[in-house]
């Protein structure tokens, strides 16, 4: 009997620093930081994350698949721009649709677009008192298909 005890108690020593693990791993990993992107030594403030489908306008139609993350200058815009994110995402749905597949295709034109849609949302967020909010576009999948 005060084997099977010992075993039990150890058991659930066991279960329970097993589960305290867990918690501290997922609160841990839930904490989230400021990333740094790759062409800027301070921390990057991204206020969205998104992939965006849309058909291309012109003579050769096809479509754009981007993955999209939107860089905001600093922490203080940042939280000012909470809540823009539907905007957000419509303009670079809207932007890329009315692109040419000439003007998408490629990767020398990939940075034409990351500076059009940048500067389409600065404007658009100008309009609403953030001068120069957007930082950078940054591609993570950039897919022009005929």
């Amino acid at each position: 009997m005060k084997q099977s005890s010992s075993n039990l108690i150890i058991a659930i020593l066991v279960l329970l620093i097993s589960i305290a693990a867990i918690v501290i791993g997922w609160m841990m990993a839930s904490d989230k930081k400021p990333v740094t992107s790759k062409n800027h030594e301070a921390p990057a403030y991204l206020l969205l994350e998104k992939e965006i489908s849309t058909a291309i306008n012109g003579d050769n139609r096809g479509s754009v698949v981007v993955k999209v993350a939107v860089e905001i200058k600093d922490q203080e815009t940042l939280k000012k721009t909470k809540g823009w994110e539907p905007m957000i995402s419509a303009e670079i749905s809207s932007y890329l649709n009315r692109r040419t597949f000439n003007e998408l295709e490629g990767p020398e034109n990939m940075e034409n677009i990351s500076e059009g849609i940048k500067s389409r949302l600065n404007e658009s967020l100008r309009d609403s008192g953030l001068k120069d909010a957007v930082k950078s576009i940054l591609f993570a999948k950039y897919i022009v298909q005929q």
